[in-house]
């Protein structure tokens, strides 16, 4: 059986640790948290956030053998609260290109005032550690579960073509402006005019069979 993202928040899957061990685990992922919050990715030392959380560093290394590993159930957090305020306050567009818009919207405004996560993002799913790229690729499909909420009576595998298009658009709109290339206007301005394309040429695709028949 597949381990789902909130398996991994409380644990790793089949661990046995005790309620202390979960709690001190839980602090460890809350102190880096906290300090990718506050500095580049990069900046942030394993030393750091054992200091940061009380717990020894041979201890966090018990429970994240590497520091990709462990920014990646950060990441997992971070994507967990994106999806509850996403829920909490759905997207009210009258469109599927209007809601998809606004959702895809939400997310560039989240790695805007966070963009070190963006960087943690890009660092992790390439790294050497097999069980982070994996934790990168599950959530891969849940904040894509996200983004296609916004989508209404599109068959799943019209979304799934809308889901990869659309988020390899943002991470390289996003990459050009943490380097610098471009600035976050033309971020927000190239997102929305791609996605109004994309869902337009699929409305246009089912639309042919229709026009076919003469329906």
């Amino acid at each position: 059986m597949t381990a789902s993202l909130d398996d991994f928040e409380s644990g790793a899957p089949g661990s046995r640790l005790s309620a202390s061990q979960l709690a001190r685990r839980e602090r460890v992922i809350d102190a880096a948290y906290d300090l990718l919050t506050t500095m580049p990715y990069e900046r942030v030392q394993m030393r750091e956030v054992s200091e940061e959380s009380g717990v020894a560093v041979a201890t966090v290394y018990r429970y994240f053998k590497s520091k990709e590993l462990l920014f990646a159930h950060v990441l997992v957090r971070w994507v967990n609260r994106f999806g509850s305020r996403v829920q909490n306050r759905p997207v009210r567009g009258l469109t599927n290109e209007d809601r998809l818009v606004e959702v895809f919207t939400r997310a560039i405004r989240a790695f805007q005032r966070m963009p070190q996560f963006f960087s943690a993002f890009q660092v992790v799913e390439t790294c050497a550690d097999p069980e982070a790229r994996e934790l990168i690729r599950q959530l891969s499909v849940e904040t894509h579960e996200i983004y296609a909420s916004a989508l209404v009576g599109v068959d799943s595998e019209t979304v799934g073509d809308i889901m990869l298009v659309s988020d390899a658009v943002m991470n390289q709109l996003l990459r050009s402006w943490t380097l610098g290339h471009i600035d976050i206007d033309q971020v927000y301005r190239a997102m929305e005019r791609s996605i109004r394309l994309l869902v337009r040429a699929a409305d246009s695709d089912r639309m042919l069979p229709q026009l076919a028949r003469g329906d």
